[in-house]
């Protein structure tokens, strides 16, 4: 069984990025709001307490962007 390093917890980029071009587009959205809610966590200084709001926000963001995209 393998843990990773707090290091690596950090770092969840690592895991998400490059996307698969085979992915289905339902979950490189997920991926998009996932990254993307982190990146609130992190702009709040890592604070516990609001990751379903950072979640909610997230895939606000995500998915107005994606909305301004499409034709």
């Amino acid at each position: 069984m393998s843990h990773k390093s707090k290091a690596a917890e950090e770092r969840p980029t690592e895991d998400l990025a490059p996307v698969d071009a085979g992915v289905a587009d339902g979950e490189v959205l997920r991926q998009e709001i996932q990254l993307r809610a982190y990146y609130r966590y992190c702009e709040r200084g890592c604070a516990p307490g609001a990751d379903v709001n950072d979640w909610l926000a997230a895939e606000q963001d995500v998915l107005a962007t994606h909305a301004v995209q499409d034709p």
